[in-house]
């Protein structure tokens, strides 16, 4: 994973960017079955070192080049308004790009509590669409996370990857614009879940769902889980200056999500994901279902 960091990243810094973190292609080449048996598929290899990429394809198939990322990325910069604060790039099967607002961008939830408002790009070669979230990256604890919806309004675009890839600059300008326009829907959604308080335990139970009859072994797994989130929140709730002493076990429904959100990036077990791999944490997150109902419950 690189990052690039000046908080003053042009359009052409970025493209730059990612022509130096994917310095290669994908190409698609036959596959053959026994005694070199031609067969209609296709597999996807990247050009520098062979190795294999997601599943075999048709041969109507065409892979997207690292030009087509550019192409995404600085259509990013200049929605974004023609300036941006860093580029994180990262293989993984596929191309992954966070782009982050400059600093002025940061935006405060309350008193101690700033988030800036991030943009992913998922550009994959499993055949589906090129896609872009937007998210946020909390100061106080580090949380990356992508944000599917607030108020029941996608906070996700897709750009479909056809035959001919052939974007136009400007089309993918106003697509990117219209989805990082909602970043202000986004945050006031964020503050009213600072206003609205919950019982944690409820939250959690409700995230986590356990049967009344669950083995010796599910409930300490659950009640370890529950510890590890309530830590969480006391540990964040000094780094604002909120009293740690919630003797009705009350916090804010965004105390709540983050807690949750925070456990999954950082402290739940994935396979074949390392703890420091935070933008691959980040986006595995986006996928396990606890996150999912932590965010309806703490946006809804």
């Amino acid at each position: 994973m690189t990052t690039t960091t000046t908080n003053h990243i042009t359009a052409t810094d970025a493209v730059l960017a990612v022509r130096e973190a994917f310095p290669f292609e994908v190409q698609r080449l036959p596959l053959t079955g026994p005694d070199n048996m031609p067969t209609p598929h296709k597999g996807l290899f990247r050009d520098d070192n062979g190795e294999c990429v997601g599943s075999a394809v048709t041969g109507r198939y065409r892979p997207h080049t690292t030009a087509h990322v550019e192409q995404l990325v600085e259509a990013s910069v200049h929605a974004l308004g023609g300036t941006v604060g860093s580029i994180t790039t990262r293989w993984d099967q596929g191309h992954r790009v966070i782009i982050k607002p400059t600093d002025a961008e940061r935006r405060e939830i309350c008193e101690d509590d700033g988030v800036f408002p991030m943009l992913f790009i998922r550009a994959g070669f499993d055949g589906t669409a090129v896609k872009f979230n937007l998210g946020m990256f909390r100061d106080v604890c580090r949380n990356l996370a992508m944000i599917r919806a607030v108020d029941g309004m996608s906070l996700s675009a897709n750009i479909r990857h056809t035959q001919s890839i052939g974007w136009k600059m400007d089309e993918l300008v106003e697509r990117v614009r219209g989805l990082t326009a909602k970043a202000d829907t986004m945050v006031d959604a964020m503050r009213a879940a600072n206003e609205r308080e919950v019982s944690l335990a409820e939250f959690i139970r409700t995230v986590y769902p356990i049967k009344d009859d669950a083995s010796d072994r599910t409930t300490n797994s659950f009640l370890r889980r529950a510890e590890a989130i309530t830590r969480r929140v006391w540990n964040e709730r000094g780094q604002v200056n909120r009293d740690r002493q919630w003797g009705t076990g009350v916090v804010t429904a965004w105390e709540a999500f983050n807690a949750v959100q925070g456990y999954e990036q950082h402290s739940a077990t994935r396979r074949g994901v390392s703890r420091g791999q935070n933008m691959t944490r980040a986006i595995a997150a986006l996928e396990v279902p606890a996150v999912a109902r932590a965010e309806e419950l703490a946006f809804a």
